[in-house]
């Protein structure tokens, strides 16, 4: 959905309704000494609602239009220019229809008035906003405005005392008890209200800075709250689980998100639940106070889309007529094809509207397609970095990483298992799986690709006597006394390299009572040299992640979570399901193979034969 940004603020449309010329000092009226409503309308020039002319005066006894006193009571509202945005697309339609074209400075204005209920649809195609308003109608957007409409609902048979009460419109009589009520309207010296009567700007001022007075004594906050706190994000979803959603955005990030439900789901406009059929569509997830409060989904059978980063792209030629065109680095085949762009295709690039020469390798790119064809093009740049705790992190021939950046927002990252990215602690060089969950990590991103991963930490050394172990619930922690005869407790890492000597061994092969020498990262033991114990794995079974043929090597996942790398050169390969021998190449990934041979160091190992499983 497009945003339309307005040309006039509210306070610069207001100031034009107001004063129909440029502002003068917030005090000093000159033809308001001695004036009635000098009070007032004083109190609305320093509150910034009220502005004067350029010869000095504040004109209180001109009339106002309908079209003036909707930009007036819209004044109530403070909203941020993203709302104000989020706010006129949702009822910027029906303003402009509502609005004669000679009043469309107020299109933003009479937009708040509908989303706040100060006026209805209806209403407004029945009221000239041109024409001065009465003062009973002004009386009923005030009370609207205020959020007191059911009040005045419950005073419609109240009893009143103007002496021209047989002029006041019976449906409206409520609306006006609730005000005098408050003591914002009260009759003239001959107690008559004058309900017909048009409305100067010093009597709109007087009502409206009693209004405020009222709200103001009773610590009242107006707020519009379909839209208060409220921000949307458009893009693609690309993960839904019965508790979760995830949306590659137009600016090329996955976000994913918890859903509650109080989550308003609809389809196409009607509500539906949120299923994984609806992957690749587009979608609007709206938050309110960081919260999924609603998510539209626009399915469309002949539409697609397809997403990716640039590869390269080609300008074509009219006089040859050939198109532009765009070959795409497909995130879903990780390969490269070739669109045509046509001429009246929408290019969008960072949220703007742009031209194709502004699409340049390595952007992030969305194709929307009606079957072969390309509508619309969104682009964004392909390198950001996201810092953050490492919040789950999930193995598979995709490994899923989750980071929380701290202000409400789990960015997700897709790694293919074939080519991982450099993971960096502190100067030296780890596995990914060595990365643990709380870790405060930096993912790099170039071309739409996790290319590194950092996270911080400062490296020291520490020997001593493993004296006990203790596991809770947030980890194992190893006490050792040191070499100067104090104690110390260090949390230990669930994938810590283990050695004696040259052998690689596991942290079971760790007794109390064994003299270790520890690498610390902050308070967590990263890397342990053992000096009294001996054993060593001679097999490890593994989950199959990739396969690399050429440099005759097999990425697994050991209990799960721990990436070892297999060397296979050399190394005779048996399947149990044939009694055959088979190929590196008949390997299959997901599927469970054992491996004999030795580490040669915490995550390689190199194979001497190698079991399939399954």
């Amino acid at each position: 959905m497009q945003h339309r940004k307005r040309a006039l603020s509210l306070a610069l449309a207001l100031a034009l309704v107001l004063s129909l010329a440029l502002p003068a000092a917030a005090a000093g009226f000159s033809d308001l000494e001695n004036h009635w409503a000098k009070s007032y309308m004083e109190d609305l020039a320093d509150r910034g609602f009220l502005t004067g002319y350029t010869d000095g005066t504040m004109k209180p006894n001109n009339n106002i239009t309908g079209c003036e006193a909707l930009a007036f009571l819209s004044r109530f509202y403070t909203l941020t220019e993203a709302e104000q945005e989020m706010l006129y697309a949702d009822w910027g339609a029906i303003a402009e229809k509502g609005v004669p074209a000679t009043h469309k400075w107020a299109y933003d204005e009479v937009a708040v008035c509908l989303a706040a209920g100060i006026i209805s649809e209806t209403e407004l195609g029945r009221l000239d906003l041109t024409q001065e308003i009465a003062k009973e109608l002004l009386c009923v957007l005030l009370v609207r405005a205020l959020g007191l409409e059911k009040q005045a609902a419950a005073l419609s048979d109240a009893e009143l005392s103007f002496t021209d009460l047989g002029q006041l419109t019976r449906a409206y009589r409520g609306y006006i008890a609730e005000l005098v009520e408050l003591g914002i309207i009260q009759g003239d010296e001959k107690n008559q209200l004058s309900p017909k009567l048009s409305v100067t700007r010093a009597v709109a001022a007087t009502m409206v800075s009693r209004g405020i007075a009222y709200l103001e004594e009773n610590g009242t906050e107006l707020k519009l709250e379909d839209y208060s706190g409220l921000t949307r994000l458009e893009g693609i979803l690309t993960g839904v689980t019965s508790k979760t959603v995830q949306l590659r955005s137009f600016d090329g990030r996955v976000r994913e998100y918890t859903l509650s439900g109080s989550a308003d789901i609809t389809v196409n406009g009607a509500e539906k639940p949120l299923t994984y059929e609806y992957n690749g569509c587009a979608a609007t997830l709206s938050f309110q106070d960081g919260a999924v409060t609603a998510i539209d989904v626009v399915s469309d059978s002949k539409v697609s889309y397809v997403l990716g980063y640039v590869n390269s792209t080609s300008t074509g030629s009219s006089s040859a007529n050939t198109s532009d065109t765009v070959s795409v680095h497909r995130f879903d085949s990780d390969e490269n094809e070739r669109f045509a762009i046509p001429d009246d295709a929408v290019i969008t690039v960072s949220g703007k509207t742009d031209y194709f020469k502004s699409l340049t390798r390595g952007q992030f790119i969305i194709l929307k397609m009606q079957g072969k064809t390309v509508k619309e093009v969104y682009a964004a740049p392909g390198d950001y970095a996201v810092t953050g705790k490492l919040a789950a992190i999930t193995y598979g021939t995709t490994i899923q990483l989750k980071v929380d950046d701290g202000a409400g927002t789990l960015y997700v990252f897709l790694i293919d298992a074939t080519s991982l990215p450099t993971v960096k602690r502190g100067s030296g060089t780890i596995t990914i799986d060595r990365l643990g969950i709380g870790d405060t990590v930096s993912v790099d991103v170039e071309a739409g690709s996790v290319k590194s991963i950092s996270t911080e930490a400062t490296e020291k050394g520490v020997t001593g006597k493993l004296i006990s172990t203790t596991t809770t619930a947030e980890g194992t922690f190893w006490t050792l006394e040191l070499d100067d005869g104090t104690r110390d407790t260090y949390q230990l890492d669930r994938l810590a390299g283990v050695y004696s000597g040259s052998k690689t061994l596991s942290l079971s092969d760790v007794q109390i009572g064994d003299t270790v020498a520890v690498v610390l990262y902050g308070s967590v033991i990263s890397e342990i040299e053992v000096k009294s114990a001996t054993v060593s794995s001679e097999k490890v079974t593994v989950t199959v992640l990739a396969v690399n043929s050429t440099e005759k090597t097999v990425t697994g996942l050991l209990n799960g979570e721990k990436l070892i790398y297999i060397s296979t050169s050399g190394a005779s390969l048996f399947s149990t399901a044939t009694g055959k021998t088979v190929k590196l190449t008949d390997l299959k990934t997901n599927s469970v193979i054992t491996a004999y041979g030795s580490y040669t160091s915490s995550s390689d190992f190199a194979a001497t034969s190698i079991i399939v499983e399954s």
